[in-house]
């Protein structure tokens, strides 16, 4: 099954909302209802790229030197290790201050992008997989498979690196892979 879903525009007055990815929605034995970008978006990739083993000791960032920019997709694996929450900055500034975060926080079993929130439960030692679509100011979040989440976000046409992070504990990037 196939299902278009509407981003909303969060009160923006000039900006309503947009209509999201597709995306393929499966039920498979567990009962845990699946949803995930579909097959064909992947037609659009262009000038990969591969990291892996990265690894962020608590409080640091690691801002990706390989790929940057405003029209992205990345795929990320990390382990669950102890971090109490750890995430992705998007659009960036050169300080890594500015942006809008992507943040797991398996603690509180939630998934964050900017203000929105959605549950996202982990089972224990569960990795964390995430496909972020980063289109100008939509930026759409597929974790695990279980999730998703999407939202517009203004931000200075300089500001487009991409910044991993994580909180009291060090995380590690298992496979990182990005696309134009």
């Amino acid at each position: 099954r196939v299902m278009w879903a509407w981003c909303l525009g969060g009160g923006n007055a000039l900006w309503e909302g947009i209509q999201s990815l597709p995306r393929e929605l499966s039920l498979p034995e567990d009962g845990t209802l699946r949803i995930k970008p579909v097959r064909e978006l992947e037609q659009l990739r262009c000038n990969p790229i591969r990291e892996t083993g990265i690894t962020i000791t608590p409080g640091q960032t690691h801002r990706l030197a390989s790929i940057s920019g405003d029209a992205v997709e990345l795929a990320l694996t990390l382990a669950q290790g102890a971090a109490s929450r750890y995430g992705v900055k998007l659009h960036a500034d050169p300080q890594n201050r500015q942006g809008i975060d992507l943040i797991v926080d398996p603690a509180n079993q939630i998934l964050q992008l900017g203000e929105t929130i959605a549950p996202f439960a982990l089972a224990p030692e569960e990795d964390i997989q995430l496909r972020i679509f980063i289109d100008r100011r939509i930026v759409e979040v597929f974790a695990n498979d279980r999730q998703s989440v999407c939202k517009q976000h203004a931000y200075a046409p300089e500001d487009v690196g991409i910044c991993l992070f994580g909180e009291k504990a060090t995380i590690l990037v298992k496979e990182l892979k990005g696309w134009q």
